[in-house]
């Protein structure tokens, strides 16, 4: 039976029905997926006209939206459509037919011999890609759907080879029916995969990204997490929740979709998302194209850490009694023995020398990279600090680094701790700059929706650039001073890491840890500790001298 856009041979039914589907973008406003009525004729003539008129009507109806607002299709959308409009829709319709030939011997024979040359011609598109017998159907499909794809997209091929797979599925169960076996079904991959989907469908308030704001709830309440930390791994499982479809229930979800989306992560440039070439497509396309084109690969490294941003949450589940029992699609899944290099690089004696004399002469462009070096404190410690925090101890200056949320304050370690101001930083001028300072040492500094300074640490960057100190994507940065003072607390102070984790604040978790005011050592100690780096071969020379 010739295509017609919008006719449904309504399974159980001998009038026509009219079906169309409301695009992706008009579906909150319509209030439905769908808009189905009968049209109260079997006469396939008079249907078509009324399909047309209603057609018209309802594109009057929604302003025939502009298609670039249409959603661009994913691998389970796209299925999903082929089997409805290429099984479910093809097969009733055969069946309509097959009711309707019942009693005229030579057209039931025209009936299955058609369903028989349906069935080799659509498998044999599906297999080759050559799927112009599909074609007619595709621009209603489309048009139907909502879907923002064109011929040129390659969106447009895969619907076109699911679509010649599916009408193969139909044309063979189709024929199985006309022979008598009036349940036969099919078990086509493609149909039950799509079956399979639906039967997985997450009930409301239940799928994977709603499971998700639950439990970064928890992580933000309960284990302190920042704003940055949940909002990064909102982006990934959000990422790995369109691969294996938005609405799949969490026990939906096998160790083989998880692999495949591992998999599918290690095809995928840096940055893919970026990149012309894979503009516009999902994972899965992108993730061929860029094989193809012989794209450089992601790395173990960082597919481990994107598969850690979503792991957690199975196992946070699985202590919840809805999940209890939950298995994790990933355990076995993640790469081992592969280390990434240092992400924050410390610097050599030539660098810190070319930092200290570009520095402002005040203010906390000069301030925080000083402050940094000299204690190596955070970012965020040094950006938070007050002028109260300076205060002095048994003749000793100390730097009180606060952990406070209600007053906005935070360290990494979730505890308060006190950091020597030493004799280099006390000589670099920075008690008569804490004097001339009320409140905040650096009020132009404020956090920002992440809960992260990224003013500060963004202005370093582009400042070390300018200087010829940072290459691009070197990993240089505030944060670097930390890992400096790290290696001179080891060479010059001659300290094991154990020690070195009491001066940069490492967490501790012994039971000690937690008693007294000051943890782990007293301030003096301390300020022996940080006043043995020297940091030998940097020119101090400029800076002592402004203060002279």
């Amino acid at each position: 039976m010739k295509t017609i856009p919008y006719l449904w041979p309504r399974p159980e039914s001998r009038v026509l029905w009219f079906r169309r589907m409301v695009p992706q973008h008009l579906r909150e406003i319509v209030g439905k997926s769908s808009i189905r009525f009968s049209l109260k004729t079997t006469d396939l003539r008079e249907a078509a006209a009324l399909c047309r008129h209603h057609a018209a009507q309802l594109d009057r109806e929604w302003g025939l939206a502009p298609t670039n607002l249409a959603m661009r299709p994913t691998i389970a959308t796209i299925e999903q459509t082929a089997v409805e409009f290429g099984y479910d829709f093809a097969l009733a319709a055969s069946d309509q037919r097959r009711r309707e030939v019942a009693d005229d011997h030579h057209a039931y024979g025209l009936h299955m011999r058609r369903q028989e040359i349906n069935a080799q011609q659509y498998a044999y598109a599906a297999a080759t890609g050559e799927t112009s017998a599909v074609e007619p159907a595709m621009s209603a499909i489309i048009e139907a759907q909502g879907l923002n794809i064109s011929p040129a997209d390659p969106e447009y091929a895969q619907l076109a080879t699911a679509l010649a797979a599916a009408m193969s599925a139909a044309a063979i169960t189709a024929g199985r029916r006309a022979r008598g076996d009036t349940s036969a079904d099919t078990d086509a991959e493609i149909v039950q995969r799509v079956r399979a989907a639906k039967a997985s469908k997450a009930k409301p308030g239940e799928t994977i990204a709603e499971l998700y704001e639950a439990w970064a709830l928890d992580r933000a309440q309960i284990d302190g997490a920042t704003a940055a930390t949940i909002e990064d791994g909102r982006k990934i499982v959000n990422r790995f929740a369109e691969f294996v479809g938005n609405d799949r229930a969490l026990d939906s979800i096998t160790p083989t979709d998880a692999a495949q989306w591992r998999d599918t992560l290690r095809a995928l440039p840096p940055k893919w998302m970026s990149k012309k070439e894979l503009a516009g497509l999902d994972q899965r396309a992108a993730a061929a194209k860029a094989t193809t084109l012989g794209m450089a690969t992601g790395s173990l490294v960082n597919i481990n850490k994107q598969m850690s941003n979503v792991s957690p949450l199975y196992r946070w589940a699985a202590g919840q009694p809805r999940w209890a029992g939950l298995r994790n699609p990933f355990d076995g899944l993640f790469y081992q023995k592969v280390k990434g290099k240092n992400a924050r690089p410390p610097y050599n004696s030539d660098q810190l020398t070319a930092i200290i004399h570009s520095l402002p002469d005040d203010g906390w462009l000069r301030w925080v990279p000083l402050i940094a070096l000299a204690t190596g404190m955070r970012t965020g410690e040094v950006c938070q600090l007050r002028a109260h925090d300076v205060r002095q101890d048994n003749g000793s200056w100390l730097i009180h680094v606060v952990h406070d949320p209600a007053q906005g304050m935070a360290t990494k370690t979730k505890v308060s701790r006190f950091v020597p101001v030493s004799m280099l930083l006390e000589g670099l001028g920075f008690l008569d700059f804490v004097d001339r300072r009320e409140g905040r040492l650096f009020p132009e500094l404020e956090r920002d929706q992440t809960g992260e300074y990224s003013k500060a640490s963004r202005w370093f960057r582009d400042h070390l650039e300018e200087i010829g100190v940072k290459d691009g994507r070197d990993g240089l940065g505030l944060h670097s001073f930390r890992h400096t003072m790290a290696d001179r607390l080891r060479i010059e102070a001659e300290l094991l890491d154990s020690e070195v984790a009491v001066i940069l604040g490492h967490s501790s978790s012994g039971v000690t840890a937690g008693y007294g005011a000051i943890s782990q050592g007293s301030i003096n100690r301390l300020r022996g500790w940080i006043d043995a780096v020297r940091f030998d071969g940097v020119d101090f020379g400029k800076l002592i001298c402004d203060q002279g």
